[in-house]
């Protein structure tokens, strides 16, 4: 196929924003197997029980696949691929066990089974092209969204009327990538424990066991189609197990007689109720090829597998259930007595096998998502906010991979290091916010002082003697530092998460492993324009002292420490960093900037955000005095008013008389200036604490003047209210640029904050309509994410209490590679040299060849 795994990726074709409950959503399918047909017609099931219309489009490469799958869809319509192009007569199923369609990765990609797929589906596609017939069932549908496998693109091209060849529908509709990048979401018919650990994104949802409990008929490989030297193998290895029976789905053949003789203990049949059997404690191990929906089967089962690959996905299948250490694989290709024999002693008296086996049985079934319903609950999600992929893609993804991977600059490290002692208390962030950046002073201060917190924590057996008194099952710590790592594991707390009140800092990227190529991503700051060679070099230069500076220097010094304590045998702190088994992120996956995420990392963004309360009698009197609206001032917390010089505060104070028909409510501690100050301010408010959830929420409130920490970020996220973001230190940068990217926030630097530019954004967020649109279209979207911060705090909490190490799952591969190693600048390196050798060689070889043409040219003439 396509793709090593089937799944479903979604178009949003049309959407009605007056529609509250029933949706009309059409499916195409390209019908390749049975499997396929049943696997969507859970899908089209699971739509049609939640009360919306479905109607399908098949497109039937398979002739023996005859049924519709499901009898809940309205409405039905089939084109078929032509007989000159017969699927079953192709080699991978014809000749199933033949070296000709072995391992894709060593056999030309015009014979591979991938590429015979590829051809039928080109074929079965322009014969509904042609047609017009899917084409005008769609338009006459009124859908308001569209699924579509994404192994055959033909779906995408029927859903946006483009075609294979750009032929039929215009040369001036976009190539069929280019569709394939706006997908809203995409589901995956797996699970993430089951498969390679990987980056992900959040448009990409497992939903993987969803079809399970249909217990189906086998019908991709026939018994008939192995040669007599192979069932020979199996049935002579069956026999040297006397103890077992073997319960072979198996198609009678003239010369059983001959490949049985002897055999006692295998039972043919021709049908298996296959989930039925595996799901009976009875059943000890299952061979199988290695398709998805066994492979899911067996784990759901906790059975261990003897697995024979035969093509596309199952060798796929088969590497994860390895590495699972819940499979055996035997090569197609090396099928013999022997080999089987081994395979069955590995599965049937190997106990790690079964332990495997139920481990991963009891993770599968403990797990906090429910299949059924993400899919759903995304499927409404995505119908009722088109577009979604404008906040899903992630940045970057159109770019070569010589920018991407910034492979046209050199990549570098500055370090630095400062040692004055600061107290954080008085750190220039707070004791003079609005002066120049100091980002290094105040992230170097805070870092001091957690050292210095550290250092006493570990001083007093207190702190031990705590987590001694109680069993605790799960460990949850912060991820800016690594204080709790030191006491959790010296503690024996083999399950530990982390949480912090910020966005994916670079310290969630380090412990996650994440990948962020300088191209698309840096540290709190976003890139300008990541197709400016200067800018990707000056973002490397951020990423380098990020993530191979201030973390090397923070890991070193928290180890340092805690050997101290401990004594110089206590473990390097990184281990324990990539030990994290889920890592908590206090962002929202549709505010925040789209990335590459692991397994792991969950957003719970808006964990903390209360219920908005009616206002009392005197804010209500306040709102209503204004014309046009409120605007909100409050820079959080930790920032106070009287850090403000005054001719600063007279900015703010010019700019906000400029604006008379909107009311300012402005979180303000009183000075003694104060009264010259707002001599001639009507429309200003200064109140000493505000209830700023509860005014957010308030319809009157139309602006927001913030520091953007997160919680203020999201509490006007979640509200719809546009903002001026004003930020400070820390995270808040990158906040306002979030949110400028969403088109929800004005950004005033705040070395540049004047009379002028406050202008300028209050202009900007209360008279552009624009903004107001961005933000209500954000609330909107956050509110009906079908993944609620809470629920997933506490049943990952729970999951990953009750099933210890998931580290050992979910962590990705190469997370302790160096960057020279990660990013293959070993290998760029390689091939340029073969490529500079290569170049040397051919003009070495035209250069003789010149010389020689020459010398007798010159013989010629000298002869005539």
């Amino acid at each position: 196929m396509m793709r090593s795994i089937f799944h479903l990726s979604l178009i949003c074709l049309i959407c009605t924003f007056n529609r509250i409950w029933a949706y009309n959503i059409v499916f195409y399918l390209n019908a390749a197997a049975h499997t396929h047909l049943d696997y969507a017609s859970v899908l089209i099931d699971a739509l049609v029980e939640r009360g919306h219309n479905v109607d399908l489009i098949i497109g039937r490469i398979n002739p023996l696949v005859t049924k519709n799958g499901t009898a809940k869809t309205r409405k039905v319509i089939e084109f078929f691929l032509p007989k000159t192009e017969s699927w079953v007569k192709k080699s991978h199923l014809a000749n199933p066990f033949s070296e000709d369609i072995s391992i894709l990765r060593n056999i030309p990609w015009r014979y591979s089974a991938r590429h015979t797929f590829a051809v039928g589906a080109m074929a079965l596609c322009e014969v509904g092209i042609k047609s017009g017939e899917p084409l005008k069932f769609l338009k006459e549908g009124g859908y308001d969204i569209g699924l579509t496998s994404d192994y055959d693109s033909c779906g995408a091209i029927l859903m946006h009327q483009t075609s294979l060849a750009r032929s039929y529908y215009g040369a001036d509709f976009p190539e069929v990538d280019k569709i394939g990048a706006n997908f809203d979401v995409a589901f995956v018919n797996t699970v993430d424990l089951l498969e390679s650990t990987r980056v992900t994104t959040g448009k990409i949802k497992h939903i993987g066991g969803i079809a399970i409990k249909q217990a189906k008929k086998l019908d991709e490989i026939q018994t008939e189609q192995m040669p007599q030297k192979i069932r020979l193998a199996f049935a002579q290895a069956f026999a040297s197990f006397p103890e077992y029976a073997f319960l072979w789905k198996y198609d009678s053949m003239p010369d059983d007689d001959v490949v049985f003789s002897g055999v006692s203990n295998a039972f043919r049949f021709k049908w298996l109720p296959q989930r039925d059997l595996l799901a009976h404690n009875r059943t000890v191990a299952f061979i199988s090829h290695m398709g998805l929906n066994s492979y899911m089967e067996a784990a759901f089962s906790g059975v261990p597998i003897l697995a024979v690959p035969i093509f596309t996905d199952q060798f796929h299948n088969t590497r994860t259930a390895v590495k699972r250490g819940v499979a055996f694989k035997v090569s197609k290709n090396s099928i013999t007595f022997d080999s089987i024999k081994h395979g069955l002693e590995e599965i049937l008296h190997n106990p790690k096998y079964r332990e495997n086996s139920k481990r991963v049985k009891k993770m599968l079934n403990d797990r906090p998502e429910n299949s059924k319903e993400i899919f759903v609950k995304w499927v409404e999600f995505t119908a009722s906010n088109p577009g979604l992929h404008e906040y899903l893609n992630l940045p970057g993804n159109d770019m070569s991979p010589i920018k991407y991977y910034c492979l046209d600059i050199f990549f570098y490290a500055i370090l630095l290091f400062l040692t004055d002692e600061t107290a954080w208390n008085k750190s220039p962030h707070l004791t003079n916010p609005f002066a120049p950046d100091s980002s290094t002073n105040t992230y170097h201060s805070f870092l001091k002082a957690t050292y210095a917190t550290c250092k006493k924590a570990l001083s007093t057996n207190a702190t031990e003697e705590f987590i001694k008194q109680e069993r605790y099952d799960i460990g949850l710590t912060t991820d800016y530092e690594y204080c709790g790592h030191i006491i959790f594991f010296k503690n024996g707390l083999n399950s530990i998460a982390s949480y912090s009140a910020m966005p994916i800092i670079p310290e969630t990227i380090f412990a996650a492993g994440l990948p962020s190529p300088a191209s698309s991503f840096t540290p709190f700051q976003p890139p300008v324009n990541p197709y400016s060679i200067w800018s990707r070099f000056m973002n490397a230069i951020r990423l380098g002292e990020a993530y191979y500076s201030d973390m090397k220097w923070i890991t070193d010094e928290f180890t340092k420490i805690a050997r101290e304590k401990y004594g110089p045998d206590f473990p390097d702190i990184k281990q324990f960093i990539y030990k994290l088994d889920v890592i908590f992120v206090n962002s929202n996956q549709v505010f925040e900037p789209a990335r590459p995420i692991s397994h792991k990392t969950k957003y719970i963004g808006g964990i903390a955000l209360k219920q908005p309360k009616p206002l009392n009698e005197d804010m209500n009197e306040m709102l209503s005095k204004a014309k046009r609206g409120n605007v909100i001032v409050a820079f959080g917390s930790q920032i106070s008013t009287k850090a403000m010089p005054f001719e600063l505060r007279c900015h703010f104070v010019r700019a906000f008389n400029k604006f008379s028909e909107f009311s300012f409510i402005w979180r303000y501690d009183e000075m003694e200036d104060d009264e010259v100050l707002f001599e001639n301010s009507t429309n200003i408010h200064r109140v000493k604490w505000l209830p700023q959830i509860d005014l957010l929420n308030d319809e009157r409130v139309v602006g927001f003047v913030t520091h953007a920490g997160l919680n203020s970020i999201l509490e006007a996220s979640f509200a719809g209210v546009p903002m001026i973001a004003i930020p400070i230190f820390a995270d808040q940068p990158y906040n306002a640029l979030s949110g400028k990217q969403r088109g929800t926030t004005f950004i005033i630097d705040k070395v540049n904050v004047n009379e002028d530019t406050l202008i300028e954004g209050l202009s900007a967020i209360l008279h552009d309509e624009s903004y107001m649109e961005n933000a209500k279209r954000i609330s909107k979207l956050m509110k009906e994410n079908p993944e609620q911060g809470k629920d997933v705090f506490v049943n990952w909490v729970e999951y990953a209490a009750n099933n210890k190490e998931l580290y050992k799952i979910n962590s990705l591969p190469g997370s302790d590679l160096t960057p020279f190693t990660y990013y293959l600048i070993d290998v760029t390196i390689l091939c340029t040299i073969a490529s500079l050798l290569a170049l040397y060689l051919v003009l070495k070889i035209i250069l003789f060849i010149y010389k020689v043409v020459s010398l007798k040219m010159s013989q010629k003439v000298k002869v005539n």
